[in-house]
């Protein structure tokens, strides 16, 4: 599978832009084939990205180049911002996978660059234009400025940043501070944070405090990609009989309690176990396959407007802790506040493996099944990726 996520150097240089402009994207890895040819497929996080910006919907485009669409925007490089068409088919060769096309585009970008479709969806502006990251980023920040709207007076001024800027003041004396666990156990981070705040434990479908969702989680050495963090839970559409239960009769193993059980993370690349999410743009799911098997899936959006209900606002939390159990301490040392969780932000982060879906689930003594809840949860270091905006308040 192509590699379109952007690598550690080229997230820099995204970052670096997003704490100036206000603006969505979504990448593309430019290949030899793509730039000689002429063409580049349209993968599922930008077919989303089109659709919600009204620029086209190839699910409902015919095939052939009369139902072609074509868009004039900017293409900003580091040497400077030029205009350039962009054209949105589906060939009649094939299935006619959707594809697009941007003019000139050889005299502009290499093989191996990043392409970025720029949206502007919260200034209603829709597809603003593209971005080209190449080896020498160093003009981008000067040339975005003619495209982006710049991004932190509007947000100075929004009432959720106000509050995250209220929690951030509560918690300023903490960020030297070892405070003990208040309970013991996984959930004793986030029991703690709200009892320090005097909130109550959240067990409704909203946000924490005036809007804005508080995510705690620990620091700890992380081996990879680093650790998964919760977004949200939500319980699948089934596809077999007996819902979390029968599931677990047609899929689960005997795990060292000698229960029948299905306890895995679910990312787009195969498990050991043959589990995979699959997305399926067209049909706005995303579905759960074990092997070549549909397991559950998900409704594109189902999982939208869950990201709506938790993460308009979410302020993330870090903490170093030491000690386990009941003698647990934590430093919370990390606090990044992050707005408008991005469905085409989300599609693109699934179809790279760091975003996936936790199954918690085994057979009780009594026959019934018992879950955890269905986690749908995100790589610790790509947590602001998936927002359309950022602001790194304090961090290690």
């Amino acid at each position: 599978m192509l590699d379109h996520f952007p690598s550690v150097s080229e997230m820099a240089v995204l970052r670096s832009l997003q704490d100036e402009y206000e603006f969505e994207y979504v990448c593309v890895r430019l290949t030899k084939t793509m730039l000689d040819k002429a063409i580049i497929d349209a993968h599922d996080a930008l077919r989303i990205g089109l659709v919600k910006t009204g620029v086209v919907a190839f699910a409902t485009m015919p095939q052939g180049q009369d139902a072609k669409v074509v868009v004039r925007v900017p293409l900003v490089t580091a040497v400077a911002t030029t205009e350039r068409d962009v054209s949105f088919y589906r060939p009649n060769t094939k299935s006619g996978d959707p594809r697009t096309w941007v003019s000139r585009l050889h005299q502009d970008a290499a093989e191996g660059d990043l392409l970025l479709f720029l949206f502007d969806n919260a200034g209603g502006h829709g597809f603003v234009g593209l971005m080209v990251i190449g080896r020498d980023a160093s003009g981008l920040l000067r040339n975005a400025g003619q495209v982006l709207r710049p991004r932190l007076d509007r947000w100075r001024d929004d009432q959720l940043f106000r509050v995250a800027q209220g929690i951030r003041t509560g918690l300023e004396p903490l960020r030297e501070q070892w405070v003990p666990t208040k309970r013991a156990g996984p959930t004793g981070i986030g029991y703690t944070l709200e009892s320090l705040l005097g909130i109550d434990a959240n067990v409704f479908q909203g946000a924490d405090i005036d809007g804005v969702e508080l995510k705690a989680y620990r620091r700890v050495p992380s081996r990879g990609q680093g650790k998964l963090v919760t977004l949200f839970s939500k319980t699948p559409n089934w596809v077999h009989e007996g819902q979390g239960l029968g599931l677990l009769k047609k899929f689960g193993y005997t795990d060292d309690n000698g229960r029948t059980a299905l306890y895995c993370t679910v990312v787009s690349e195969p498990n050991s176990l043959g589990w995979r999410l699959e997305s399926r743009v067209d049909e706005e799911r995303i579905n759960v396959m074990h092997k070549t098997e549909l397991g559950a899936y998900y409704h594109t959006s189902t999982i939208e407007r869950r990201l709506k209900e938790k993460h308009t606002a979410t302020l993330f939390i870090m903490a170093t802790s030491r000690g386990e159990g009941a003698a647990e301490e934590y430093r919370f040392d990390g606090l990044v506040y992050c707005a408008r969780a991005s469905m085409p932000n989300f599609m693109s982060l699934v179809g790279q493996s760091q975003v996936g879906l936790d199954f918690t689930l085994h057979v009780k003594e009594n026959g019934a099944a018992r879950d955890h809840g269905y986690l749908w949860r995100i790589r610790e270091p790509t947590i602001p990726d998936l927002f359309a905006y950022r602001n790194v308040f304090y961090d290690l």
